[in-house]
């Protein structure tokens, strides 16, 4: 519903529940509802309120760009790689990168309780074989064993 409704976008406009329960076609108290619960979890914030008769109109907008949702919040369909042993599969890829948004989760979670800093380094690639295939090695370049 926060995709729907707020688009998710930095710099989005601002809207009241009312003016999210026109776009996406809900009840206003439904929205209403759900608007409460993301801003309780800090998923949404407030950003205005204005005084229209005898109501507030809240104005609230999405409180980061995008979110990364645990794969431990999937619980049963969560990836593991010790249920997709073949290293060279996508699905092993997305179990040991989902591992990994845990362990640094837990991570940054810790550092922050403790009031400190975390270092952490990464490589960034792209892998573009969809575009262009990759030629093998050439048997000269191989290491002389």
């Amino acid at each position: 519903m926060l995709e729907r409704a707020l688009d998710g976008k930095p710099g989005a406009e601002p809207a009241s529940a009312t003016m999210l329960a026109d776009r996406i076609g809900l009840s206003r108290q439904k929205v209403n509802y759900h608007l409460r619960a993301l801003e309780r979890h800090g998923l949404i914030e407030l950003v205005e309120e204005r005084r229209r008769g005898n109501c507030t109109e809240r104005l609230l907008q999405a409180a980061a760009a995008s979110y990364v949702i645990s794969p431990a919040a999937l619980a049963a369909v969560q990836p593991d790689p010790t249920r997709a042993p073949d290293r060279l599969s996508a699905r092993w890829l997305l179990a040991v990168a989902s591992r990994l948004v845990q362990d640094v989760g837990a991570l940054i979670a810790g550092a922050t309780k403790a009031r400190k800093c975390v270092a952490t380094f990464a490589m960034d690639g792209e892998c573009d074989s969809a575009r262009r295939p990759i030629a093998p090695p050439s048997p000269r370049s191989w290491p002389a064993w």
